[in-house]
């Protein structure tokens, strides 16, 4: 298996690529106040069935969208993402393993030599934890983890990331970092998936 990835290229519309990360699909630990109670929900279902609703709402079947990691959680990952990629819209998915990688690893594990899974009309490349690519000639890299300085960033381009949960932004560090052109994706600060047209419109 190859594990070098060049940078990605596309020619598309901007609205047709988007960003997300941090997804913590089946994430239901026996905390006191689990992740999913902190985002305001009722129940680790209301939580999935919200992720599931707002992807549907805002891709199509042309749709390229990278998930930045900690997409889903436990032993039974692997049925539950394939039954959710059958039922949520886009062409290919870029996804990332992140620190938590239950669903991850069990796709990587039945994936081919390209480190792809094709599910009817869509794949889902599997991917590292950092990817550059080019949109329309313009520079965006995309990381699991927030990084100070990044590829073609004294040119104008972009950061993406997650992990972090909307913590960073609070920090002394955090506050001079979000001055640059890095944008958080986690569920935390986008309840939607962010598309390189608002990406590009908000920074």
């Amino acid at each position: 298996m190859k594990n070098c990835v060049r940078p990605f290229k596309f020619d598309c519309k901007e609205k047709d690529v988007f960003f997300w990360g941090c997804l913590h699909l089946n994430h239901d630990p026996k905390w006191e106040i689990p992740l999913w109670k902190m985002r305001g929900f009722n129940s680790i279902q209301d939580h999935n069935d919200s992720i599931e609703n707002n992807w549907k709402s805002n891709l199509n079947e042309n749709s390229i969208i990278f998930l930045l990691g900690d997409t889903c959680f436990g032993y039974t990952a692997e049925s539950y993402m394939d039954s959710f990629f059958d039922r949520v819209p886009f062409k290919t998915c870029f996804w990332m393993g992140g620190n938590h990688t239950a669903g991850w690893n069990q796709y990587l594990d039945k994936s081919n030599s390209n480190s792809q899974v094709v599910i009817g009309e869509k794949i889902v490349q599997l991917i590292p934890n950092y990817v550059e690519m080019f949109i329309n000639g313009v520079s965006v890299v995309a990381c699991h983890y927030p990084i100070i300085s990044w590829n073609k960033q004294g040119k104008g381009g972009f950061m993406v990331h997650a992990h972090v949960h909307g913590n960073l932004e609070k920090t002394e560090i955090g506050k001079l970092l979000y001055k640059l052109k890095i944008k958080e994706v986690s569920i935390e600060k986008r309840a939607t998936p962010l598309s390189f047209a608002e990406l590009k419109a908000e920074l």
